[in-house]
């Protein structure tokens, strides 16, 4: 099985190795997913609560291929199925969904009386997520 870097693709990993391919099938659902994410219009409510499923789900999987596929992987990989490559794109995934959260407070701020310091708290943890990438 012959696995591209996602970030450089003249960089690859050959490996004769279910796991290795595991990764692949699994990177591959997580990108899809996060695409679909991205793609979902934010202008609504259930849009936005769309998105941000989808965000998080996208990070299950790629935190499931960093804990237990990779794990199980011999030799040297690609960059993108590096555990540092992997957590840098969960990372991502997260801080696109809490990004949703966010949004959504913006939104109903007037109708949910959520308070300055909750809207603070959730940009807050947005920028964490997006500065562990």
């Amino acid at each position: 099985f012959t696995w591209n870097d996602a970030f450089r693709p003249t960089k690859n990993a050959v490996m004769c190795n279910a796991n290795l391919e595991r990764a692949g099938v699994l990177y591959n659902l997580g990108a899809i997913v996060s695409a679909s994410a991205a793609a979902t219009e934010r202008t609504s409510d259930d849009g936005l609560k769309l998105a941000c499923k989808q965000f998080q789900e996208a990070a299950g999987i790629f935190a499931h291929i960093q804990e237990k596929v990779v794990a199980n992987l011999p030799g040297t990989i690609t960059p993108d199925l590096s555990e540092q490559g992997l957590g840098m794109i969960k990372s991502l995934m997260l801080a696109q969904a809490q990004a949703c959260f966010y949004e959504k407070a913006i939104r109903t701020r007037a109708e949910t009386k959520m308070k300055e310091g909750v809207i603070a708290r959730l940009a807050a943890q947005a920028a964490e997520f997006y500065s562990a990438t």
